[in-house]
């Protein structure tokens, strides 16, 4: 019988580890590459799947870690500037082969990754939920386009353009609303 645990992280050790996350950040190469650092992170995540090793619960958590690489390898999506850059901390942060704890520890070498990939998707949640509409409205644009024999009189790039505009633009509110609004988030990780 499956069980849920829950537990609460405390503000300091938030900090401790938001900290841990500039460390690593600040040692990232000012020319590090997105699709390098999307493609270690997926390098990561295939050695905890074939290794047998890492437990489901911590799996799951882990292979979340796609839609960031996702998001930086779309380049219909567009990331840059500050979005990119944090972006690309987070994903070097899962790259560096130093963790807290060892990948290489029966059961528990995923663990840490675990808990920082729950932290890490939150303080990425605007930019999660632009890039999923995103996904979700050139998919359906592309059938709709396909099934009605639509004229090319607007562009596919013309069409991407305008969404990803108008989501980067809602993305970035969110987050400033979310980082001001009394509850909203309490620390930046990346």
């Amino acid at each position: 019988m499956p069980m849920q645990i829950a537990f609460e992280v405390p503000d300091a050790d938030l900090e401790r580890f938001a900290a841990m996350a500039q460390r690593v950040k600040a040692q990232m190469p000012a020319d590090a590459d997105p699709r390098t650092l999307a493609e270690l992170v997926r390098v990561k995540l295939e050695g905890a799947r074939r290794s047998g090793e890492c437990p489901v619960f911590i799996l799951e958590r882990i292979e979340r870690l796609e839609q960031l690489a996702d998001m930086i390898e779309d380049d219909e999506w567009g990331l840059e500037g500050d979005e990119l850059t944090r972006v690309q901390g987070a994903l070097f942060y899962f790259a560096e082969p130093v963790d807290m704890i060892p990948d290489r520890v029966p059961v528990l070498g995923f663990l840490d990754d675990a808990v920082m990939v729950e932290l890490t998707l939150q303080d990425f949640e605007p930019e999660l939920a632009a890039y999923d509409k995103f996904c979700g409205f050139r998919t359906a644009e592309q059938e709709r386009r396909a099934e009605h024999g639509s004229s090319e009189t607007v562009t596919k790039e013309d069409w991407l353009a305008d969404q990803r505009a108008l989501l980067h633009r809602q993305m970035r509110e969110r987050r400033r609303v979310g980082e001001t609004a009394p509850g909203g988030w309490k620390i930046t990780l990346w």
